[in-house]
């Protein structure tokens, strides 16, 4: 099940920045128009972006929970980012599942720079909802953005923090909802 989420508080700032330093200023503070939230069976996606339309044009912090139980039984707690510098050779997927893991897009700050990248530190979350009204509250402290191609530190102090309600019937969101299962007829 996948849906979308109300408009909300979210902000990120970087600071520390080691490379591609006129792009990266100019990225922060990445303040997203659009927070949404993909609920799928291998955990839940959680996508922060300056372009509500195409993700691909903005700038985006992206968070993938593998695990929503264990971090919902550690509310409050740090919770460290799975080190993106442990896929090799243009895996795509860790052996063991981490917890979590990060990534960072600058298109719309760095149209220049196609590049991704991965985020590596602490995120804590204070709720963690998946259904109709319920929110999903946290924050990522002293993250680092690391560099795909070659594993350096992009910039060494990414912050952040979020705060929305999780609208699973919001028109015109990104994602279908099917709360009873997936049609097996017609599209209307």
């Amino acid at each position: 099940m996948s849906g979308c989420v109300v408009p909300s508080d979210s902000e990120f700032t970087i600071a520390g920045i080691a490379q591609h330093q006129e792009c990266m200023a100019n990225a922060s503070p990445v303040r997203p128009v659009a927070n949404i939230a993909r609920i799928q069976a291998d955990g839940i996606g959680l996508f922060f972006q300056t372009d509500a339309r195409r993700p691909s044009a903005g700038d985006s912090i992206y968070l993938q929970v593998y695990q929503p139980e264990h971090v919902r039984e550690r509310l409050g707690e740090p919770i460290e980012l799975a080190d993106p510098r442990e896929l090799k050779d243009g895996d795509h997927t860790f052996d063991t599942p981490p917890v979590m893991r990060g990534a960072a897009f600058f298109a719309q700050s760095c149209p220049d720079l196609s590049e991704s990248f991965g985020l590596l530190g602490t995120v804590i979350f204070e709720e963690l909802g998946e259904k109709n009204g319920e929110q999903i509250r946290g924050e990522l402290r002293d993250a680092q953005i690391i560099s795909l191609r070659d594993n350096t530190v992009v910039a060494t102090d990414l912050n952040g923090q979020w705060d929305f309600t999780v609208n699973l019937n919001r028109p015109g969101q990104y994602f279908p909802n099917y709360p009873q299962g997936y049609p097996d007829g017609r599209l209307p």
